[in-house]
């Protein structure tokens, strides 16, 4: 007669975040013990898993392998209680255990994106901030502004919280929505938290205003980079141009560019990147922004002067600068 041998185990698994509690989490706790089953092949097999509680996440492992009960047809498993073979045969045998698992909450956001707590917008703009975890139990989130429950905004606007309440957004912000943001996320076994700063700003209208710039000095054959800042409560636009004469009607610091010589430098020919610097002081109402010019591999032709415009919605400023080859 042929026999199956299947060894049974219990074993313990959970997460927690130690340091976000006063005491220590529990883990699930399973009532029977494991132990070795001897069967003939072609009987039923119920290895039993009696988990006290309904907080926890359960499942099976054959030599250490998760089962999938859906890419077995003859397994079945009753969450919390036990796992059934139908007509077991010689290669069911092996080492089984079951697993009880607590998950303390933790961000599915990624880190980089809360890294980005300073939120600085123009009065009217929205902003949105992810407070997205996952966890099990499944987490509840509460925010909190200024270290306060938020439960209304100030003037009676509303605010919006997307499903489970991880995401809050406010639109047509005003300079009382300004603040700290914070998230709590927590279940049974832990809690997390993050903090965002909200700076909403009355608008300035005012065209860009640049930043003297630095000239960049290179060898052949190396990069030359510029970079090009400007203040302004809005969103910009840069533009690069090389001078292929120098301007005749033209300082460094003019709004203005009379009897162009130049050429228009495409985005998709200079490895360079928009990006928004840090705010120029926390109760500044402008934002600092840069566009960065690189010219790779450069060579004499490359040297002369170069300038850069920037735009909004009411204007445009000019600064200029040379790159100068060695």
């Amino acid at each position: 007669m042929m026999f199956l041998s299947a060894l049974l185990i219990f074993f313990l698994r959970f997460e927690c975040l130690l340091q976000a509690r006063s005491e220590p989490c529990s883990a699930p706790k399973i009532r029977n013990e494991g132990n070795t089953i001897l069967l003939p092949e072609g009987e039923d097999a119920r290895l039993i898993c009696s988990v006290k509680g309904n907080k926890a996440i359960v499942f099976w492992e054959k030599n250490n392998d998760t089962i999938q009960p859906a890419s077995h047809n003859r397994m079945r498993i009753r969450p919390y209680r036990y796992l059934k073979i139908k007509r077991v045969t010689k290669e069911d045998s092996g080492f089984y255990t079951c697993v009880a698992e607590n998950i303390a909450p933790r961000f599915t956001v990624s880190e980089e994106w809360r890294r980005r707590n300073l939120i600085a917008i123009p009065v009217g703009n929205s902003f949105r901030i992810d407070c997205s975890a996952t966890g099990y139990p499944k987490p509840t989130v509460k925010w909190y502004k200024d270290k306060v429950l938020f439960q209304k905004r100030k003037g009676g606007s509303k605010f919006y919280m997307g499903r489970f309440q991880t995401l809050l957004i406010i639109r047509d912000a005003v300079p009382a929505d300004s603040g700290l943001y914070t998230c709590n996320v927590s279940n049974a076994y832990g809690w997390i938290d993050n903090s965002w700063t909200v700076d909403v700003r009355e608008r300035v209208r005012a065209k860009p205003r640049i930043l003297e710039m630095e000239n960049a000095t290179a060898m052949e054959g190396e990069n030359a980079t510029l970079l090009c800042k400007a203040l302004s409560d809005s969103m910009v636009h840069f533009q690069w141009l090389r001078w292929l004469a120098s301007p005749s009607n033209a300082s460094s610091h003019s709004s203005k560019i009379e009897n162009p010589v130049y050429e228009v430098i495409k985005q998709n020919k200079l490895n360079g990147h928009k990006h928004l610097l840090l705010p120029n002081g926390h109760t500044s109402k402008l934002d600092l922004h840069g566009f960065k010019l690189t010219l790779v591999n450069v060579t004499k032709k490359d040297e002369g002067k170069y300038s850069c415009i920037v735009g909004n919605a009411i204007g445009y400023a000019v600064q200029q600068a040379y790159i100068i080859i060695r």
